[in-house]
């Protein structure tokens, strides 16, 4: 996953904020 992109609410855990390397957030997690 490329660092720093907007992503879908279900990638890496994140609400559609930057994503970040190996970030410790279980996928799908609002």
């Amino acid at each position: 996953m490329v660092s720093g992109v907007p992503h879908r609410p279900d990638e890496n855990g994140g609400g559609g904020g930057p994503s970040f390397p190996q970030q410790p957030a279980p996928v799908g997690t609002p």
